[in-house]
């Protein structure tokens, strides 16, 4: 079964994400590329903490592996999710796989370190790198579903 959502949230795997997403869509797998998780073996066990029993946690790191695995997460059976922290990490899947079912990214309210980041939507900020990978990873004819 194709990817059924791909989500950039800062906060990886939480209740929303569970809870909200999880249940709504049927999630059998969160595959949550992020280097700082996937290398460290403690941060994993608390993410899979997180999730109920019968959802499956894959972790990727975000170079390398994700561009190749994409098509396998895709013809995989499991009704999955694909979680990164940032807007570069879900680009470079984007342009791994520009008409996979990654056409589709669902954005939490992306917050810039900066306090004088421009406010480009009213509920969030992003840095002045986020307008470019937003545009990176949407055709011109695909509008972005943002929520919070």
């Amino acid at each position: 079964m194709p990817i059924v959502l791909a989500r950039v949230d800062d906060r990886l795997i939480h209740g929303q994400v569970v809870i909200g997403w999880g249940r709504s869509l049927g999630l059998e797998r969160i595959i949550l590329v992020d280097d700082d998780v996937a290398g460290n073996d403690w941060e994993k066990d608390l993410y899979r903490m997180g999730v109920p029993d019968g959802m499956a946690v894959s972790f990727a790191l975000t170079r390398g592996a994700p561009a190749s695995a994409l098509p396998e997460w895709q013809g995989s059976r499991l009704r999955s999710a694909i979680l990164t922290g940032n807007l570069a990490t879900m680009a470079r899947l984007h342009d791994a796989a520009p008409r996979s079912s990654l056409q589709r990214i669902n954005l939490r309210r992306l917050l810039s370190t900066s306090p004088v980041a421009p406010n480009w939507l009213p509920y969030g900020y992003l840095n002045h790198s986020g307008p470019a990978l937003i545009c990176q990873c949407f055709a011109p004819e695909l509008r972005p579903r943002l929520s919070l």
